[in-house]
């Protein structure tokens, strides 16, 4: 994920508006066409929201697509939590695929839509943890874009509600992103602190211990704490692991990023 590509170098106070839903009750403008659809799409009608469901549990690859399924059948549904709350999801997860500094107005464009539909979700469903941990990503996506600290601290404050009522969501995302917020971040006074993001990796990883990317941020934080050794046992478990069907784009990044870092070690 690359939102805290870099520590935040402004560490500014400032805030925008949060996305709303403007003059109509339309979608989000995406400034791009929506994918065209098969007739099999455009006619699931409420069979949609389990197709794109599928899609998104079946592989990363094609989320972009599911987007467009979801936008389709949105008007007849705007007012189903279970619809924004995927919308968010594939919002979120499309983001993650997108170079921030070459796809500036790609990246924020999706990223507010994403929050448009998390946010709706949660006014249908207050109590919809999975929809405060997609809230909670797609700020901390606002955070790099937009180089705010106050949107880091909303991030956080999703996070942390999420990872108390629904931990397990995406592998145990709530605790992973939380980890990355505390790598990712200048420390005192600010929020990083190396050791409580290798705990949070951890509670990640006992939750899904074959989650490639926590495996991944937890040996680049044991690098940084020189632990070389632990670093170099977590990049052998991504290496060993076998592949997952579920996750191509993110299992082949991951393995690259790990053979990278592997090199960077010091001998044994």
């Amino acid at each position: 994920m690359r939102f805290l590509a870099g520590a935040i170098l402004a560490l500014a106070a400032c805030t925008t508006p949060s996305p709303g839903e403007g003059p109509g009750p339309g979608l989000p403008d995406l400034g791009e066409p929506d994918e065209p659809l098969v007739d099999s799409e455009k006619g699931a009608g409420s069979a949609a929201l389990g197709l794109a469901e599928e899609r998104l549990a079946g592989s990363d690859q094609g989320d972009h697509h599911v987007i467009a399924i979801l936008r389709f059948h949105w008007p007849a549904m705007r007012d189903s939590a279970r619809a924004n709350l995927l919308l968010a999801e594939a919002h979120a997860r499309y983001v993650d695929t997108l170079d921030l500094k070459k796809d500036a107005l790609h990246h924020e464009r999706h990223r507010n839509a994403g929050r448009f539909h998390a946010e709706r979700a949660l006014r249908l469903d207050p109590e919809s943890g999975a929809a405060r941990y997609w809230l909670g990503v797609l700020l901390l996506f606002a955070a790099d874009g937009e180089q705010s600290y106050a949107r880091l601290k909303e991030a956080l404050k999703a996070l942390d509600a999420a990872e108390r009522s629904v931990p397990g969501v995406d592998d145990g995302g709530p605790a992973r992103m939380k980890g990355r917020i505390y790598q990712e971040t200048p420390g005192f006074p600010f929020l990083g602190s190396k050791d409580k993001a290798i705990e949070c990796f951890k509670r990640s990883l006992e939750i899904a211990p074959g989650r490639l990317r926590t495996r991944l941020w937890i040996a680049e934080a044991y690098v940084g704490e020189h632990k070389a050794a632990a670093a170099r046992a977590e990049l052998g478990s991504i290496l060993a692991a076998p592949r997952n069907e579920r996750r191509p784009r993110e299992d082949g990044e991951v393995r690259l990023e790990a053979k990278a870092l592997l090199l960077k070690l010091p001998a044994e």
